[in-house]
């Protein structure tokens, strides 16, 4: 039986994720080397850099690791399911609606609310069912689709910027900083969250794979291989919706990962079933693992919010695909 290559670069980009996850731990005003942090990780010996490494830097880097991981296969079950290669949670507005719910939350209920996850879900949901909507009413082709996406936006930042009028000092600087996209306010309980979704959806994606690229072929392939394909659609919509509204609702907006990984999957690795969401996931953790090196690195001894960067390096990526007609 012939074995995937695919699998060999699966193993690959593991070890690759593990090297830059100890380089990023590394990095900062107080400079460590590989072994320093082995020595730490391992050893539980040099107590000060202990805790700055354990405290300070390693929630940081494994929410990087973890958020791209997220909005890469995110980003990979919306394309797939809406058929649309532009599709992504920044291009279509899930992230701005999650940003959305939690402005709400933070105006109505408080800075510390719980409400601010709830509200993030539904923010990002109510821009995928008009999307989903607006699909069925009139079948929309992919340009048409993203710049549905790109209008509810825009709407859903008119709103943000109008209950930004209404808020308080604090309130205002809370919700803008939700912006920024920034991963320095990762907590261990964040990532437990992060962490278990993450597996979850991992889980039922590998379950349902073939059954999702079906979709690639068309509703009418589809449908005749016995899949039903609005509720597997609406099922994938809501677990990726989902996972981003986590991940705004802890670190705010880091655009176009959920876009950009999935192409970048496709051209290294072609599209394998079988390891084509793992490799996904794989790179995407990478790829933001990488972009808060240089977050770190680029301003240092300041780091520079790691959605700012990406959205630098994302939105001329976009241009290009959107440009190609890809």
């Amino acid at each position: 039986m012939k074995i995937s290559k695919n699998y060999f670069f699966i193993f690959l980009l593991f070890f690759i994720n593990i090297f830059l996850i100890l380089l990023d731990l590394s990095i900062g005003e107080l400079k460590t080397s590989f072994f320093d942090i082995i020595e730490v990780l391992f050893f539980n010996t040099n107590n000060n850099l202990r805790n700055i490494i354990l405290d300070i830097r390693l929630p940081e880097t494994l929410a990087a690791s973890l958020t791209g991981a997220i909005l890469a296969i995110s980003g990979a079950l919306i394309q797939i399911s809406m058929e649309n290669p532009l599709a992504s949670p920044y291009t279509l507005g899930i992230s701005h609606g999650a940003l959305l719910g939690v402005a709400f939350a933070i105006l109505f209920f408080g800075l510390s609310s719980k409400f601010v996850y709830i509200l993030a879900f539904l923010g990002a949901f109510s821009t995928v069912i008009i999307l989903f909507l607006l699909n069925k009413i009139k079948k929309l082709n992919a340009s048409s689709l993203v710049l549905a996406g790109v209008a509810i936006s825009s709407l859903y930042g008119a709103i943000s910027l109008f209950l930004q009028f209404l808020s308080s000092d604090l309130e205002l600087s809370a919700i803008v900083y939700w912006t920024f996209g920034d991963l320095t306010k990762a907590t261990y309980f964040s990532l437990k969250v992060l962490f278990i979704f993450l597996v979850l959806g991992y889980i039922y994606i590998e379950l349902k794979k073939y059954k999702i690229f079906s979709l690639e072929l068309g509703e009418e392939v589809a449908l005749s291989l016995g899949i039903e394909v609005n509720r597997l659609k609406l099922i994938n919509l809501i677990l990726a919706t989902f996972l981003v509204s986590l991940t705004v609702a802890f670190f705010g907006i880091i655009g176009f990962v959920g876009l950009v990984v999935p192409h970048l999957t496709r051209l290294l690795f072609g599209k394998e079933i079988k390891t084509f969401f793992t490799l996904n996931l794989l790179l995407g953790s990478i790829l933001l693992v990488l972009a808060d090196i240089f977050s770190k690195a680029l301003l240092a001894p300041q780091i520079l919010p790691i959605g700012i960067l990406t959205s630098i390096l994302g939105a001329p990526t976009f241009l290009y695909l959107l440009m190609r007609g890809r």
